[in-house]
């Protein structure tokens, strides 16, 4: 019997104590807590909920409560003194709504210590103090999971990541890459890369002293690898974002994971005026560093191919007679660091997150949003909660693959030009080395990089450029530049629509979509025709973005055999009289722009089955 502002009410559930967690039977003894057998001998809590509605309706109107009128009224418009002490607005299913004042705290038949639920002392109302939420059964019931239980591994996890990602940061201008330089006597050379800029280094373990160098600044002009150090600060802006992207996951995730050790929080926090399920949110924080350490680990994978070959190409002419000269490459902590990031969430975080809490699913649904139960089990509901889900991921790796694509393919990643020397190759070592194209192309397009380099003209710097003719034998080698920049207009205009195309993919989705597939999820409904605006949207997005990338490569292949080909092929010979074969190919950003076509078709599929 319990106090209902004036009177007394006799309640429905005064001896009904549940033993058993809430949502237990959707585990089935898997993950979220773990099974507990025979411990908690009571039916699920979610068997009995169309019993638990009709009773609360009916209690309600035996009371007369409602969250506005109670405490200030009460039951027959008794006067506040009379309402027992307890002036304030009740809101069943959600302890965030109890208020801080009440003057008695609830007592357990079991006599359990209920944990500290929001971050302020527990405390019910005496109109419902018989009358739990799910989360307040969640929580209280002895079978139910400790908040700060199993998170010593996420704990341990967090710190290698923001060790990592420090690591990384500090990598300015050495210690991610090294590509070693072995001349045999004349000692050890090393190219040191770092994010922003590179170091050229000596080890001084010269075998003889009569040395063709003997310091690493003699050195360094027969080893310019210039192409190598533009798609290393290309892969410095990636490696940038993703130690960004990683703070700013680590920081949310610390502050769910302390407020289940302090606060005692479980199933969701309230962020905004909206509820935020803790499990399915860190998961998601977990996959996007995840993603993005991935990305940039390929990223520097590549990065260490070409270094060696470009190396390579230059040590066949620098290396002094007598000597047998290699390249190698070794990393440094600083790749090893983005490495431990990777690993260490991809083998581990996932499945210490799933232990946190029940899965949030349709079935688990009066858990994270009782308001919605009703609604979700309604046959005339076309909401589908797994959908959702899955355009959730869709935008997700959208944003991840455009903001790649954006930041880290400006000069490189998507076209790759190859220089073969056939003159000096042979079965044992191919003399090659690579020049890329991006989205805006800094360096200019098919610009030949080994004109710029003395050690590759064997001319000096100051008269070398004037000495190469076109393949007709006209002009000199600043008309034929200005010619090849105009046949590459029509290149060059499709690489900034698509650059722009991109960006706007970006925003659109992080900044409109996203937002509004989760406010379908928190009102379990939509907006009259914005399903349709989504699809739309997508479809052009994705229809534009298909006829741009179709034509960024189609333009450069029109340009390059009409065009560029032949005078590289010409340049190449004139000025090292080798003999060169110069073709191009798609570099491996190839791929991450077809996993970006994918996901925006599926995106227009999920939207349109979800909602």
């Amino acid at each position: 019997r319990v106090g209902a502002g004036v009177g007394l009410v006799d309640h429905p559930f005064e001896h009904n104590i549940y033993t058993k967690m809430y949502g237990e039977h959707l585990n089935d003894g898997g993950g979220g807590y773990g099974g507990y057998e025979d411990n908690g001998a009571a039916p699920a809590a979610f068997a009995q909920q169309d019993n638990y509605d009709i009773e609360m309706d009916r209690y309600r109107a035996q009371s007369q409560i409602n969250s506005h009128s109670h405490g200030v009224v009460g039951a027959g418009g008794a006067p506040p003194q009379d309402n027992n002490g307890f002036n304030d607005a009740v809101y069943l299913g959600d302890d965030d709504a109890n208020s801080v004042d009440d003057i008695q705290s609830l007592e357990l038949d079991n006599n359990k210590n209920v944990p500290n639920m929001g971050n302020h002392a527990y405390y019910r109302s005496a109109s419902v103090r018989d009358v739990e939420s799910p989360r307040d059964n969640w929580a209280a019931n002895p079978n139910a999971p400790k908040p700060n239980e199993g998170l010593n591994c996420l704990w341990i996890i967090i710190a290698i990541c923001i060790i990592g990602a420090i690591a990384c940061a500090t990598t300015i201008d050495q210690s991610m890459i090294n590509i070693f330089i072995d001349m045999d006597q004349e000692g050890t050379f090393i190219w040191n890369l770092g994010w922003a800029d590179a170091k050229f280094l000596w080890l001084d373990d010269a075998t003889t002293d009569a040395l063709s160098y003997g310091s690493a600044s003699s050195a360094e002009s027969r080893f310019p690898i210039p192409n190598t150090m533009l798609y290393m600060k290309n892969a410095g802006y990636l490696l940038m974002a993703t130690i960004l992207i990683c703070l700013i996951c680590m920081a949310y995730i610390l502050m769910i994971l302390c407020s289940r050790c302090n606060s005692h929080i479980l199933l969701y926090i309230n962020c905004c005026c909206c509820r935020i399920p803790q499990r399915a949110s860190v998961y998601f924080a977990f996959d996007i560093i995840k993603t993005f350490s991935w990305a940039t680990t390929m990223y520097y994978i590549v990065l260490g191919i070409y270094g060696l070959l470009e190396t390579n190409f230059y040590l066949t002419g620098a290396c002094p007679g007598g000597n047998t000269c290699w390249s190698y490459i070794i990393p440094h902590y600083g790749f090893f660091a983005l490495m431990c990031i990777t690993f260490s969430i991809s083998c581990c975080a996932f499945s210490k997150v799933q232990a946190l809490d029940v899965k949030f699913n349709e079935k688990a649904m009066q858990l994270y949003y009782p308001e919605n139960s009703r609604k979700a089990e309604s046959r005339n509901c076309s909401i589908k909660l797994d959908m959702l889900f899955s355009c959730i991921a869709a935008i997700k790796n959208i944003c991840i693959l455009s903001l790649i694509m954006f930041a880290a393919f400006r000069d490189v990643g998507l076209i790759s030009i190859v220089f073969y020397n056939n003159t000096d190759s042979n079965n044992t070592n191919a003399v090659m080395f690579f020049q890329f194209q991006g989205l805006i192309n800094s360096q200019g397009i098919a610009e030949n990089s080994c004109l710029k380099e003395e050690v590759c003209s064997n001319l000096s710097s100051d008269n070398f450029l004037g000495t190469t003719l076109a393949p007709d034998g006209s002009g000199g080698n600043d008309t034929i530049g200005a010619d090849l920049s105009d046949k590459a207009a029509g290149f060059e205009l499709i690489t900034q629509f698509l650059d722009y195309w991109i960006c706007l993919i970006f925003l659109a989705n992080l900044f409109v979509f996203l937002p509004y597939i989760w406010f379908v999820i928190l009102r379990y409904s939509s907006i009259g025709c914005c399903k349709f605006m989504v699809v739309l949207v997508t479809f052009i997005e994705w229809l534009v973005y298909t006829i741009l990338l179709i034509l960024y490569y189609y333009e450069y292949y029109a340009f390059f055999h009409n065009y560029a080909k032949s005078q590289l092929e010409f340049e190449m010979e004139d000025i090292t009289n080798s003999e060169y074969t110069i073709q191009w190919f798609p570099d491996w950003g190839i791929f991450v722009a077809m996993i970006l076509w994918f996901y925006l078709l599926r995106l227009i599929y999920s939207a349109f089955k979800a909602m």
